[in-house]
């Protein structure tokens, strides 16, 4: 015969597993939320500014503004850009960086190469071309980034990604 004493309930062994399951349950999914938050990759980001160009009687001249930026959280080492002008002439170029950030350019008639050591998050680099040409000169110059692995996007065809893609990334 069972005893039982009054006011004594037993114990509920379903809402304690399901309580545990409920708070393992959380404890993974808020880890990995803030995993993801925490740990982005470089992300670099071109955007060129549409040129200002000036057709005169035997020689067309353009302005070209671009700026290239790492929005990640890491830095990006060697980086590497190009900047190609199909049929110009690169004249000149200016540059508009933080006096720490060590970097070097090339002019090969129609292109320009740029590198820099390393671009920390948030770090900028900020440029205008002068080009010439016989022809009109095009709107925008192909752009290239590189640098420690990450290949540079424009910020038109860039898309930030959320906690669901991250997630679905989650190793």
């Amino acid at each position: 015969m069972r005893s039982e004493r009054k006011g004594h309930v037993g114990i509920n062994w379903m809402r304690i597993a399901a309580s545990g399951l409920a708070t393992l349950l959380v404890t993974i999914v808020s880890g990995t939320i803030l995993f993801c938050i925490q740990t982005k990759e470089p992300i670099l980001i071109y955007e060129v500014t549409e040129s200002k160009s000036f057709e005169g009687a035997h020689e067309n001249v353009a302005i070209y503004d671009l700026s290239i930026v790492n929005i990640g959280a890491k830095p990006v080492v060697n980086l590497r850009s190009i900047i190609r002008i199909p049929e110009a002439t690169i004249v000149d170029v200016r540059f508009n960086v933080e006096p720490t950030l060590q970097h070097k350019y090339r002019i090969k008639v129609d292109t320009l190469e740029v590198w820099a050591e390393e671009i920390t998050p948030h770090e900028r680099i900020v440029l205008s071309l002068l080009a010439t040409s016989n022809r009109r000169l095009p709107g925008s110059p192909q752009v290239f980034v590189r640098g420690g692995g990450v290949t540079g996007v424009s910020r038109s065809s860039w898309k930030q990604r959320g906690i669901l893609d991250c997630l679905l990334r989650f190793p």
